[in-house]
């Protein structure tokens, strides 16, 4: 190689190395920083995630402690609050006592008498104050369990402990009218009397609902207004459960005189009438069969406080009703009044519906509803 090729060689290999040292030098501030963040990174990512470690290390320690605490607390309950938390402690008593309850009834319901006696002894030596609930609840056992005998020798019992009420009189009264045992029932009525205690509304109907349901109602039709009119000396108002029971009785060979007994003791409630008793009553007057009955308890029914109907069956019975006393006009506002309040009518009510419109001329109509109820999705 010759002198001058050398020297020009030489020349460009130091442009080249001065070119790249210059590029470092110029290059090297930004490489410096860009290490420095990246250590300043790494550091702070580090502190961050040991100081989260440690946190939860001490929120589950926190609850550890605080779990053991409870735990502890529950176990060892501190001595000023040891009377309190005692079993024979009033505070502590009362759920006792309605768990106890609840056992009697339980062991009644099964037919396990003396799983009743037993818990009732437990709760009388544990020297918790009895009360009338706690022994009627035991009477309340007996009766479930049919047997008579240990019923009144509990009831006798009630009485030594003067724990006697008209709760315990009903639930042996109810007992005895299952097994058809009037005169016993009327003993203990007069019972009833003779310890100042009055029969209530629960005693008269549990009497007559026995009276009817046991044989012939228009034999039975003396003994039962008498006991209606025992009622009204006792100043024991008849309710909607006393008339409803009555007006089963009714029928097309029920005497007037026992019809309007009945209608006119209507007007003597004090509660007003609900939609059970407004169907048992227009259910009764379609049995009876007297078209005028029946028009004048609509009209009567028309003209007093309206009465809240939210079922399909009662409008069925108040269609039927309306349909029997040719009162065509009523039959539709029934109906119509049903289907805007969204009352979904059963099979039963559209049977109603159909009879009654037919059975009153109106063919057409009862046709254009059948293909109106077709065309109804629900």
């Amino acid at each position: 190689m010759s002198v001058i090729g050398a020297s020009a060689y030489g020349s460009i290999e130091e442009d080249f190395i001065t070119s790249v040292w210059t590029v470092i030098v110029e290059t090297r501030a930004e490489i410096l920083m860009f290490v420095v963040a990246l250590l300043s990174y790494t550091v702070l990512f580090m502190q961050r995630t040991a100081n989260k470690n440690n946190l939860q290390a001490k929120k589950i320690k926190s609850f550890e402690q605080d779990n053991t605490n409870a735990a502890f607390k529950a176990k060892a309950p501190s001595k000023s609050n040891g009377a309190r938390n005692s079993p024979n402690s009033p505070s502590s008593a009362c759920p006792d006592i309605a768990k106890q309850i609840i056992m009697i009834r339980s062991y009644g319901a099964d037919g396990n008498l003396q799983g009743a006696f037993g818990v009732f002894e437990s709760m009388e030596q544990s020297g918790i104050d009895l009360n009338c609930i706690m022994y009627n609840t035991v009477l309340d056992a007996c009766v479930g369990c049919k047997d008579l005998k240990a019923a009144e020798a509990w009831m006798e019992r009630m009485k030594k402990a003067n724990m006697t009420d008209v709760v315990s009189f009903n639930t042996l009264i109810k007992a005895h009218l299952q097994n058809g045992s009037f005169d016993k029932v009327r003993h203990l009525m007069q019972m009833m009397t003779s310890e100042g205690l009055k029969p209530n509304q629960v005693t008269f109907n549990e009497l007559i609902n026995a009276m009817v349901r046991g044989g012939d109602a228009r034999r039975n039709s003396k003994q039962l207004w008498a006991v209606v009119d025992e009622m009204n000396v006792a100043d024991v108002k008849p309710n909607q459960v006393t008339i409803s029971i009555l007006l089963k009785c009714l029928n097309s060979y029920s005497s007037q005189t026992d019809i309007e007994k009945t209608m006119d003791l209507i007007k003597t409630m004090d509660e007003p009438m609900d939609e059970v008793l407004l169907s048992s009553v227009v259910e009764a007057c379609v049995r009876i069969g007297k078209p005028d009955l029946l028009a004048t308890q609509l009209k009567n029914l028309q003209d007093s406080a309206p009465v809240i109907i939210n079922g399909s069956h009662t409008y069925g019975s108040l269609i039927k009703a309306y349909g029997h006393a040719g009162d065509l006009t009523s039959i539709w506002r029934s109906w119509k009044e049903m289907r805007s309040r969204h009352i979904k009518p059963t099979s039963i009510t559209m049977g109603c519906m159909v009879e009654a419109i037919v059975s009153n001329g109106d063919t057409e109509g009862a046709y254009d509803l059948i293909h109106q109820m077709q065309d109804d999705d629900q």
